[in-house]
């Protein structure tokens, strides 16, 4: 893992010295806002959000690009097509130094670990070929407190293991002790569809071997129908992130689930 992220690391920033700029900007503090855990919001690149966990407000800054290897639509692009990203964390209920924490946007969940929370990225805005400065950033992400283990029971099932190229498949999952979740599909950990329990698609298909059709997704379960693009076996995967309730308090603890099945295209 640790030389992955250092080959994404130098491949991305030596493909994207001349479109980034390197100096740190200035935080506007008055553009603070508090968001809730798991509701997408966007983030500007020098601004910030407030978040809470376990009682505590932390500053959350999106400070920096270190690199961007997208290409404009109908170029060829430099693999990996990814985007490093610099934010720090900041705990507003003590007086210790903000932490500097570096997340991936790419093909995968673009989760990473920061502080007490879970942030995943699903989205960069504007294209590269709308790009006029570094100033024109926005990131679409979710911060949600990092769930305590895989202790969510996921059943996954599939219409078919077994397919012909262009045929229909369908996949649903369900996490029936889960209050509010996220239902993530993936293709050999690359995401075909991540949906919100209430049925709004965060993020679409970032494979080329698979196309999102229709999906669904309700109190406990989330399908996806697929078409598979080209022959080959692959894992497919759903990773379920969510809340359950615990005591007589109304207070949640926050978890995590995933399942797989084989599928094989001819």
């Amino acid at each position: 893992m640790k030389l992955r992220l250092l080959l994404l690391t130098t491949v991305v920033i030596a493909a994207a010295a001349a479109c980034v700029n390197d100096s740190t900007p200035t935080l506007d503090s008055s553009l603070e806002s508090a968001v809730q855990h798991g509701k997408p919001f966007n983030l500007h690149l020098a601004n910030s959000v407030v978040v809470f966990a376990n009682g505590q407000s932390y500053r959350l800054d999106f400070t920096k690009v270190v690199g961007d290897s997208r290409c404009a639509v109908g170029e060829d692009c430099l693999r990996p097509n990814a985007v490093i990203l610099e934010v720090s964390l900041a705990n507003l209920s003590t007086s210790d130094e903000a932490t500097v924490h570096t997340l991936f946007f790419d093909s995968g969940l673009s989760e990473g670990i920061v502080g007490p929370f879970t942030v995943q990225i699903l989205g960069i805005a504007p294209t590269i070929e709308k790009m006029s400065s570094s100033d024109d950033y926005v990131i679409t992400l979710t911060a949600n407190i990092t769930p305590v283990g895989n202790s969510l029971d996921v059943k996954m099932t599939s219409t078919s293991t077994n397919v012909n190229v262009g045929d229909l498949v369908t996949y649903t999952a369900s996490a029936v002790d889960a209050g509010s979740v996220q239902y993530s599909l993936m293709l050999e950990s690359i995401v075909v569809g991540v949906l919100r329990q209430d049925g709004t698609l965060v993020r679409g298909s970032q494979t080329p071997v698979i196309e999102l059709i229709e999906w669904a997704a309700g109190p406990s379960e989330a399908s996806w129908t697929i078409r598979p693009l080209y022959a080959g076996s692959f894992r497919i995967q759903v990773a379920v992130t969510g809340e359950v309730l615990v005591g007589d308090k109304g207070e949640f603890s926050f978890v995590q689930g995933a399942e797989e099945l084989p599928l094989h295209i001819e």
